[in-house]
């Protein structure tokens, strides 16, 4: 279940596998993969806080660096299931929460590590959907999808809003957004 796709500068893509719970750099001429982040076959050790499961979203932040370094940002359900059925006996959680997430690969070492994480105030367990987007001024947007919230972020963590996108109760399901965004507009 393939969820996001984004093209990098070096014409290579990043593609985000839900259900392997995995990031993949693809080869655009040929197909094959230049690595793997996360799920069972990952080609970079995790450091603590790193592993995520069922994501969406997964962007590049900055390409390679002179320092072998890739930035991405992605958003962590952390839980598998479904939100119309609750997922039963298939339902499959891995952290308490969903959370936003930028992480730093470094390909020299083969190591990703947590640079920042984004908690939801109400500590929503997303089941499905979600999006991150860095901000020009380096704070943070995420959409908490199948909750119907979203919330914007300083560049620290700290939530500025959390906002529901429907005041009736979410448990009737009624409210689900896929991606978010904020940008300027005029109508």
């Amino acid at each position: 279940h393939i969820n996001s796709v984004t093209k990098g500068i070096d014409g290579h893509y990043l593609v985000s596998a839900r259900h392997a719970s995995t990031v993949y750099k693809i080869n655009s001429t040929d197909g094959s993969v230049i690595w793997r982040l996360g799920g069972s076959r990952s080609d970079f050790t995790l450091g603590p806080e790193v592993e995520f499961g069922f994501q969406h979203h997964a962007r590049l932040l900055n390409q390679v660096d002179n320092n072998g370094v890739t930035t991405i940002t992605l958003f962590d359900n952390a839980v598998y299931g479904s939100e119309s059925g609750g997922g039963g006996d298939k339902e499959v959680q891995i952290y308490p929460y969903s959370r936003g997430k930028i992480l730093k690969l470094d390909h020299h070492t083969r190591h990703a590590a947590l640079e920042s994480s984004f908690i939801p105030p109400d500590l929503l367990l997303v089941k499905s959907q979600g999006s991150l987007q860095t901000l020009p001024n380096g704070n943070v947007f995420i959409n908490w999808g199948s909750e119907g919230a979203v919330t914007e972020f300083s560049s620290d963590g700290e939530p500025l809003y959390h906002a529901y996108l429907d005041s009736r109760p979410l448990s009737r399901g009624d409210v689900q957004n896929y991606r978010a965004f904020r940008a300027n507009w005029t109508g």
